[in-house]
């Protein structure tokens, strides 16, 4: 069952969206298992890009950082700090708490608001499972190719009317990542630590709300940056970074509530849930350059959500309707240090503008009807956003010296949108549906855009005076379910208009390139993608997918010239082809897979600026060759054994800064007891 589409319980193939959900337990007993965004690398386009071993970001259809929207458990992860281009801040989902992950391609924003552009994607906690009453559970990864040790403890108790209690604790280490070729990748390991715990508590007897309580932390500790450093290395070209280190703290904090309720006979609402949240993120990056200079920069967020769904069933369809009102408190902060100089010197803000904050409030009703085998969603939101910007620095003083006059500039900026959504759904028999849609799409420019002194790989300047972007998506797919094929088909394009790009000024700042951001982004980005299974016999399985996406927009040259060129890190064609094997009766299977990518050449004046992680000619291609087992040992122990990356290629997926794991030979175990 899939939630995240139509915000209710659906079945994937009744659904007229593309969409997709990961059992995330399966999922960490491969190769892409290591964390959470990870298990995306195999989804048709989707493509997984990590700026280091700690900072992977799914590109979807063309879309990422806060262009894509990110869910915990109904929860936005987005804040006003997400940045353009991409971000580490999945990375801070424990993937070990996760039960599922719902990917839903294209854009979402009628019903979950701004940033819902490429996709959303929703982590899910299930409630303690009453099958196994009081459980005590035990998880391990460990892979060699990055010399990993990933383990769990968990627990949990359930009754049959509902009660639940379930948590654990999650401990990370990961260290040096061996490339292809036995090379040898240093400063590229770091720490995580977790922690979660869910309740849940049924209505009475005598009817009342359901209640629902969640808490997450997550810390990870020296995420390393590495090919900003000495200590990367060159690939087919690319630029060995100068800076001696570099290094990023995340800390994420989540407590939430949820209230649902069950509306009476006969009353205007049948159903409702109301979702209070509380979110703080901190990011803390430390870096160490020549001649005795060191600086730490970074934010603090504190988030907080509330969200109202109401359901109601009339004689003219299903509406679901509500309203959803987020608060970001943001605090910014820089000090640059020079050894054996003056002493550590403030700056006016970190990342983006300190003493800030920022509002998000939308208000959303869809319909769905049912005509014989045809069914419609229609769908629209009014959104009003604000943000407030108490200190950022003026680019037109020299220096980032608060105490300098007019070096200290603030600004309030608010936009209003409204977006809506048609899609159709035809049933042709049972087994097969044909779907369609047209849909808006809307971002505001958050405090990132506004006030933002330091892009992902270079310079840029605040830009108080951004208009917000506009998307509109056409789609139409196929889905197949049936005992012997299973698969879909999807085609797409959206149009693009008014989208903030960065470009390249032709400047550097040392060696950094410096950019400009402008509301210049009219383009487009199409694709096809394909995905299908076919049982062959009762233990027999083949099953595969293949993507391709192209797009364009507008930007500007280092000369001020304005040219349409690709979008950047355009996900290169790309296919999956396996076999699986589980004869009948047993209690084991065994799998083999090749997933490759073409050569990625078609680069934006961004890509080509982007030395250290892309090379000049572009990301050769690449094939792999996996292979996996797992056994069941018994009801509640199982055994996965999965040999990646067989044939020891030394690749790297477009747009990321170090290559990916050679030979590696990953073990992920389970026991409960």
């Amino acid at each position: 069952m899939v939630v995240t589409a139509a915000r209710r319980p659906q079945v994937a193939l009744d659904t007229p969206w593309a969409v997709r959900v990961l059992q995330a337990d399966r999922m960490r007993g491969t190769g892409d298992g290591r964390s959470l965004p990870n298990m995306l690398s195999r989804e048709p386009s989707v493509l997984l890009q990590k700026t280091g071993p700690g900072q992977s970001s799914p590109f979807i259809r063309g879309f990422t950082g806060f262009r894509t929207l990110w869910l915990v458990d109904g929860i936005r992860l987005n804040n006003s700090t997400w940045r353009d281009g991409p971000n580490q801040y999945a990375g801070t989902i424990d993937h070990f708490a996760v039960d599922k992950l719902e990917v839903v391609k294209g854009p979402g924003a009628v019903l979950w608001g701004s940033d819902s552009i490429g996709g959303t994607l929703h982590a899910r906690t299930d409630p303690a499972d009453p099958a196994l009453g009081r459980a005590g559970l035990y998880e391990l990864r460990s892979a060699s190719g990055e010399r990993s040790v990933q383990q769990r403890i968990g627990f949990q108790d359930a009754r049959e009317d509902g009660w639940g209690l379930k948590g654990g604790i999650s401990s990370k280490d990961f260290g040096r990542i061996r490339a292809g070729g036995g090379e040898r990748l240093s400063h590229t390991g770091y720490d995580e630590q977790a922690a979660d715990l869910r309740l849940d508590l049924p209505s009475g007897p005598d009817g009342g709300p359901a209640l629902s309580f969640g808490a997450q932390t997550v810390r990870q500790l020296d995420v390393p940056r590495t090919h900003k450093t000495v200590d990367s290395k060159s690939f087919h070209g690319t630029s060995v970074g100068t800076e001696l280190e570099r290094k990023l703290d995340q800390k994420r904090d989540l407590l939430w509530s949820r209230l649902d309720f069950e509306g009476q006979n006969g009353g205007l609402v049948d159903g409702a849930a109301l979702t209070f949240s509380l979110q703080r993120q901190q990011e803390d990056q430390q870096r160490v350059r020549t001649g005795g200079r060191f600086d730490e920069r970074g934010t603090d967020v504190l988030t907080t959500g509330v969200q109202l769904q109401l359901e109601s069933d009339s004689d003219v369809g299903l509406f679901t309707w509500g309203l959803d009102a987020w608060h970001d408190e943001v605090d910014s902060y820089q000090t640059d240090v020079t050894i054996g100089s003056s002493p550590p010197a403030g700056a006016v803000a970190g990342p983006v503008a300190d003493d800030s904050s920022y509002d998000l409030l939308g208000v959303y009703v869809q319909n769905e009807q049912v005509h014989g085998d045809f069914e419609t969603v229609i769908g629209v939101r009014g959104t009003y956003a604000r943000a407030d910007a108490g200190a950022f620095d003026n680019p037109a003083v020299p220096g980032n010296d608060p105490s300098t006059p007019g070096n200290v500039l603030s600004t309030r900026e608010s936009w209003n949108d409204v977006s809506a959504s048609l899609r159709g759904l035809l049933h042709v028999d049972d087994q097969t549906t044909v779907w369609a849609g047209l849909s808006q799409g809307f971002r505001a420019p958050n405090l990132s855009d506004l006030t933002s002194d330091l892009e992902d790989g270079g310079v840029e300047s605040p830009t108080p005076d951004l208009d917000p972007e506009h998307f509109v998506t056409l789609e139409l797919g196929t889905k197949l379910d049936s005992d012997d094929w299973s698969g879909e088909l999807a085609l797409y394009r959206t149009w693009m208009k008014d989208t903030i790009v960065r470009s390249p000024t032709g400047t550097f700042e040392g060696t950094t390139p410096v950019f400009r951001k402008d509301n210049a982004g009219d383009g487009w980005v199409h694709g096809v993608e394909l995905r299908g299974e076919r049982r062959l016999s009762p233990e027999w399985t083949v099953f595969g997918s293949v993507a391709w996406q192209d797009g364009e927009v507008d930007q500007f040259t280092p000369a001020g010239i304005k040219v349409r060129e690709p979008i950047s890190r355009l996900m290169p064609l790309t296919a999956l082809t396996g076999v699986t094997f589980e004869p009948e009766a047993q209690r084991w299977w065994i799998q083999a897979d090749v997933l490759a990518a073409d050569e990625a050449d078609k680069l934006s004046l961004r890509d080509q600026s982007d030395t250290e992680r892309i090379p000049p000619d572009g990301t050769p291609g690449w094939a792999v060759l996996g292979l996996r087992a797992g056994v069941t040992i018994s009801e509640r122990a199982s055994l996965v054994l999965a040999f990646e990356n067989l044939l020891d290629k030394n690749y790297r997926v477009h747009g990321s800064g170090l290559n990916e794991p050679g030979r590696n030979l990953v073990l992920h175990g389970r026991i409960r007891f």
